[in-house]
């Protein structure tokens, strides 16, 4: 083990690096399960957590940076949520952009007509397979339908991505 770091917002979630992955643990150490997300097989030798993005960033030997976003997730998975047959998460903020040439930087978007598409994840969490379809459905604040799709049914975390905007 090279390096071991406790979760600031839940103390049952861990992370340890090694000389040939990186792991994690959700309920304190007890049990450990290989968290790579496509991070080929090298050594890990530091973890930081983004106070404000909540991203995680492995420091490797031979690979520089490592970035996995929105590690959130994972930070709600307490016990009383894998109790339950299935949880939604907070998603994390989403702001979109436009890239503004004359700047040379981004910059919020202030108008419709220069949108680009942004992205959000919406995590959620599943005891057990359904045995029918996950239907996800995004209403506004006055309960009209925005969209409407189909998430995936594997046991644990699953993710869906909607893209909003024009």
């Amino acid at each position: 083990m090279n390096v071991i770091k406790e979760d600031i917002q839940n103390p049952n979630l861990l992370f340890v690096g090694t000389e040939y992955g990186f792991f994690t643990s959700v309920d304190g150490g007890t049990q450990w399960k290989k968290l790579m997300n496509n991070l080929p097989v090298v050594r890990i030798d530091d973890v930081i957590i983004h106070p404000r993005e909540r991203d995680l960033i492995l420091a490797s030997h031979g690979r520089s940076v490592w970035i996995m976003d929105d590690i959130s997730p994972l930070e709600q998975l307490t016990p009383a949520v894998q109790a339950m047959d299935m949880f939604l998460f907070d998603p994390r903020s989403a702001v979109e952009w436009i890239n503004d040439a004359q700047l040379g930087r981004g910059r919020m978007l202030d108008s419709p007509a220069k949108t680009r598409r942004a992205v959000v994840a919406i995590n959620y969490y599943l005891k057990a397979a359904p045995s029918g379809q996950v239907e996800i459905k995004i209403s506004d604040t006055q309960g009209d339908e925005i969209c409407a799709g189909v998430g995936t049914r594997n046991v644990g975390l699953n993710q869906v991505r909607w893209a909003f905007g024009p």
